[in-house]
């Protein structure tokens, strides 16, 4: 073989590689947001780029019982946030009883120790003409 064209399926070689390994995520692939550095509520992460609605948030707390309903609203789509809570709620020691998708609404249900978590995730709108991603966080003893 000719050594041009040795290099030059060395060079088409390289270029195929090159291709494949610089492809963007597939439009199927599940997106997962990074974690704000600072969440609200030390074992709830909060999205990057979600912000606590204090007006809709509050939070009581009394010897080992805590009741928070928090609210964040970002601008990502429903199912990246749904991503986000399914993958980093684990790491803070949430387990996953239940997931459901009703009207639009992602509905995920935690449990860790004697507590229960729900975490609604939905558009809402946002004042002007467009909307945001609503993240509403219940936690309550379990019952």
């Amino acid at each position: 073989m000719p050594l041009w064209v040795g290099v030059a399926l060395l060079g088409l070689g390289g270029i195929v590689a090159l291709g494949v390994c610089n492809k963007e995520p597939t439009p199927a692939s599940p997106t997962v947001l990074e974690a704000r550095p600072q969440p609200y509520v030390p074992d709830v992460p909060v999205p990057a780029g979600f912000d606590r609605e204090e007006r809709k948030s509050n939070y009581t707390s009394k010897a080992g019982h805590r009741e928070i309903r928090d609210v964040y609203r970002g601008k990502q789509q429903p199912l990246v946030a749904r991503n986000f809570y399914l993958h980093y709620m684990p790491t803070t020691g949430w387990d996953l009883l239940d997931e459901k998708l009703q009207n639009s609404v992602y509905v995920l249900n935690f449990r860790k120790d004697l507590e229960r978590c729900e975490v609604r995730i939905e558009r809402v709108p946002d004042g002007s003409r467009s909307s945001v991603t609503q993240v509403r966080v219940i936690i309550k003893p379990e019952q």
